[in-house]
Formats: C-alpha cells, sequence, structure tokens
C-alpha cells in the first residue's frame, strides 16, 4: 500500500482546480454540437467562503441540480462523478467499502450513476483512456475515483472484464499505482486465497477481555481476528487488528488531507486501522492498545450499573457518550459514537449540537474534535442518544 501516498497528497490540490472546472451536456442528455448547458462546481476549496461554510452547505454545493440528473447520459454522469470535489469521503468509513457508501450517500450523481446499467461497458474504456494519459497534475482525484468504482462494481464484472481491468493494471507506472483497487487486481490475478489463518490459543484470551473465534478475516488488506470483547458485564461481537496498518506516509497524507476539507477540525491522533470509533469510545481511548474493532457497541449500552440512557436529542453533558443514528427505509442505523467534551448551552437540538463539542475516531482517519453538528451531518444523522457514565 505504501505507493498510493502519492495519488492522495494531490487530492485536494487538484480539488481545488477541478471545483473551478465546468460539464457540458446538452438539454436532452446527450452529446451535441449545440450550445450546451453548463455545470459549474461554484465553490474554490482556497476561497474564504468554503472555509466559513457548514458542512452540510458544502454537500449540496457539490451535487448536481436534481431536475436535470435523469437527462445526463451514462457517460457524462461518469465524468462529474470522477470530477466530485469531496473524495475524501473514501477515507472516512473503517473500510474503503464504507467509505465509498459514505460517499454514494452524499453525492446525487453517485446515486444516479450506479443504477445505469451500461456502467461497466463504460468503466473499462474511460480507465484505459485514464492510465494513457495520465498527468499527476490533474488526474489524481480521476484516478482515485474510478479505482473506488472499478473495486465497487468488481463483483457485478464478468471475468472478460476483469482480465481487461488487470490488462490495464499492469500499464499502471509506479507513481500512479493505488491499494484502492491494486490489490485486488493482483488478489484476481494471482487466484489468492484468504482467510485460511488460524491465531494459536496462546492468544485466548488476551487481558483486554477479548476472546477470539474462528479464522482471521482480510478486509481491505488488514488482518483481524474474529471474537467477542467483555466489558461492563457484557459481551460485544468484535476485531481484534493483527497486522496491515497504514504506513507513515499514507498516515501523514491522509491526516493532510482532511486537514485541507476541514480546517476546523482539531486533530488528535493520526490515523489507523488498528480501532474504530465505537471501540475508542466504549472499550479504550489509549490508542496504542486500543486494537479493536466494534461493529455495534450497544450490548455495552444495556449495562446500567455503567451508563444511564438519557432521552434523544436533549442537552449535552461534559463527559457523556453520544451514539448517531441514522433513519433510512425505516430502519435505524448506527453510524458513529463520540464522547462529548464541552456542555452544550441553547434550547433545542440544533442549538445543542451546535454548542457542544465532541471527540471521536473517524472512519480510517485519526481522533478529531468537532461540533456535534458537524459528526451528525457529516454521517447523515436523524437523532442522537447521549449516555451519562455513572
Amino acid at each position: 500500500m505504501k505507493r498510493f501516498f502519492c495519488i492522495m497528497t494531490s487530492i485536494f490540490v487538484t480539488s481545488t482546480m477541478l471545483l473551478c472546472s465546468s460539464f457540458n451536456c446538452s438539454a436532452n442528455g446527450s452529446s451535441s454540437d449545440e450550445p450546451a448547458e453548463e455545470f459549474v462546481y461554484s465553490v474554490d476549496f482556497t476561497s474564504n467562503e468554503w472555509y466559513d461554510m457548514p458542512l452540510e452547505d458544502k454537500l449540496s454545493r457539490c451535487d448536481f441540480p436534481s431536475n436535470k440528473l435523469s437527462t445526463l447520459t451514462t457517460a457524462q454522469l461518469l465524468e462529474l462523478a470522477v470530477d466530485y470535489p469531496l473524495g475524501i469521503d473514501l477515507f472516512f468509513g473503517d473500510t474503503f467499502e464504507e467509505g465509498f457508501e459514505l460517499m454514494v450517500s452524499h453525492s446525487n450523481v453517485f446515486k444516479v450513476l450506479l443504477t445505469r446499467t451500461d456502467l461497466n461497458d463504460l468503466i473499462l474504456p474511460y480507465y484505459s483512456n485514464l492510465v494513457d494519459t495520465f498527468d499527476k497534475n490533474e488526474d489524481c482525484v480521476r484516478k482515485l475515483m474510478i479505482d473506488s468504482l472499478i473495486r465497487h462494481q468488481w463483483e457485478t464484472m464478468s471475468a472478460s472484464e476483469k482480465n481487461a481491468v488487470v490488462n490495464i493494471h499492469s500499464l499502471i507506472s509506479e507513481d500512479i499505482w493505488s491499494c484502492i483497487l491494486g490489490h485486488i487486481v493482483n488478489d484476481y490475478s494471482a487466484r489468492f486465497v484468504q482467510n485460511n489463518t488460524y491465531i494459536s490459543s496462546e492468544k485466548l484470551p488476551d487481558t483486554r477481555g477479548f476472546i477470539a473465534n474462528g479464522p482471521c478475516q482480510i478486509i481491505d488488506f488488514t488482518t483481524y481476528q474474529p471474537g467477542t470483547y467483555l466489558k461492563y458485564g457484557k459481551a460485544c461481537s468484535c476485531l481484534r487488528f493483527e497486522s496491515g496498518d497504514f504506513s507513515n506516509d499514507e498516515k501523514d497524507a491522509i491526516k493532510n488531507e482532511i486537514s485541507d476539507a476541514f480546517p476546523n477540525w482539531i486533530f488528535s491522533t493520526n490515523p489507523t486501522k488498528r480501532f474504530n470509533c465505537h471501540s475508542y469510545i466504549w472499550i479504550s481511548y489509549d490508542t496504542y492498545s486500543n486494537i479493536y474493532t466494534l461493529d455495534d457497541p450497544t450490548p455495552f449500552t444495556t449495562a446500567t450499573s455503567y451508563f444511564y440512557e438519557e432521552n434523544i436529542n436533549t442537552a449535552l453533558l461534559c463527559g457523556q457518550y453520544v451514539l448517531i443514528y441514522e433513519i433510512y427505509s425505516g430502519n435505524h442505523i448506527l453510524k458513529h459514537s463520540v464522547k462529548v467534551n464541552t456542555s452544550s448551552t441553547g434550547s433545542n437540538m440544533n442549538s445543542y449540537m451546535s454548542s457542544s463539542y465532541v471527540q471521536s475516531k473517524v472512519g480510517v482517519a485519526g481522533v478529531y474534535v468537532t461540533t456535534l453538528a458537524d459528526m451528525f451531518s457529516f454521517y447523515s444523522g436523524s437523532y442522537y442518544v447521549p449516555f451519562t457514565v455513572l
């Protein structure tokens, strides 16, 4: 993975130019020599307006006018998608797949593009042309985005399409190689078989309350041991990190990209795949010893000797733990865990969130401090649940 940092270090420098670029499409959604309507990403990352803009406004500025999306061809949608200015979303999930889904949830262009049945037919020629004509100063964002699209579409591709990707990938020079796609291609071409390693019995259980079970899992080319974590008299399904974290160069690159994209966020610790947001809040703040990923910490929240569940969307007190939920298609989906650093002021949900600063582990990135409003918006929150630590 060490070679992909060159791509990430250029993402938001390149995005500054892309935000001022345009995409042309005819009114009926097909290519034409007639005068075309122009869509422009209207804010420059270097401007004070972007710096001071709330996250929700940044996201809305990166959407295509919804009444015109259906008029675009798949090729035009693909062009818009690879120029998406907030590609940093890819690094805000615990895996690249989660980061991609987060980006899709923020972008109406991606939502529509992924419904097009001819997408795979267009990805391959676009990818081939990009590799042939790659300009490191202009195309880093596009390379990152097309890699993520191919990764997402990989299981829907035929054997011949996968072989074509492998052949194109073999032409890539080292300075534009990407871990997002490179390892998938390498594993496919080598017919690599994963998930065949067991952790030796002397590691069970360890001093952190972890009990392993079953074979290791390789997720995003990082090895984890599945098991159960025992704490507060409760048990949660858990993964223990074994190997495959970011290199120092990769950590610096991700940190710099987030700093450029969200300058008001306060940096605390480096990016890592050793633990996730739920583990950081509900198992340990110790970023050195914490090597656990919790998918769902809610069993811990039922430990009434340790936590008291407050009303949803209520005022916040320093030291509380907070779960952020999204309601989607009638389902209540847990999105994020944070710890409250400053008590809230005001008299309603919005004022509580905007006045309260929280700390949390942000996807595969590091730990940051910002307002609950920022985290709530970023993770598409519908409501939050505070827990008072007893």
